[in-house]
């Protein structure tokens, strides 16, 4: 079923999170004049737009359930971001891996969390589902088209089971706090490179 909100822009990377990535280095009052350096891997343009308006997918969060429930994500996800801002800072404020393992679980949820509400793990899931449809059709067994609205429902209820599981993973490693030595910025992605259940 189509939802019948007013489209509203949800940030499948945390706006929060950008805004520390940001290219002047400053702090804004108004949060709409952060912009961040932009790399295209399609276009392998680089740009610098604003924060707010980049990153985003209407209603990404939003989904209606097959018995007409309607569940949207996006205000869990925000509470988590507003939990790891301040404590992400205390962790740069201090440069020490200490600080990082008192909020444990925390920072451990919200690295589950970005690993898996992107859109690349969405369109991930839907080539393994369109796969997995190939080999059912070969085999004469049932499928169901990954369309739009389906890939939402499965998305959601795969972050709601998987990131928990995924945090309690992420807080059993070992834990290392970069520092970055040099004058260059590090780079963000919407495209983790780093599996939660990888046992290192």
């Amino acid at each position: 079923m189509k939802s019948t909100q007013k489209p509203y822009k949800h940030h499948t990377v945390t706006q929060a999170l950008m805004r520390l990535h940001s290219s002047d280095g400053r702090t804004h009052k108004n949060k709409e004049n952060y912009r961040i350096f932009l790399f295209d891997k399609r276009t392998l343009q680089i740009d610098e737009p604003r924060i707010k308006d980049i990153v985003y997918e209407e209603n990404f969060y939003d989904c209606t359930e097959l018995d007409g429930t309607h569940i949207s994500l996006e205000g869990q996800l925000k509470t988590w971001e507003d939990v790891f801002i301040p404590i992400i800072k205390k962790v740069c404020h201090s440069r020490s891996v200490r600080t990082a393992l008192l909020y444990e679980r925390e920072l451990s949820y919200f690295v589950a969390s970005q690993q898996i509400r992107t859109g690349s793990f969405r369109r991930t899931h839907q080539m393994t589902w369109e796969m997995l449809n190939k080999i059912d059709t070969e085999k004469g067994l049932p499928t169901l088209e990954p369309t739009p609205s389906v890939m939402a429902v499965a998305h959601s209820r795969f972050m709601r089971k998987y990131i928990p599981a995924a945090a309690a993973m992420i807080a059993r490693k070992r834990w290392v706090l970069l520092h970055n030595a040099t004058k260059l910025p590090f780079w963000i992605s919407d495209e983790c490179d780093q599996n939660p259940w990888d046992a290192r």
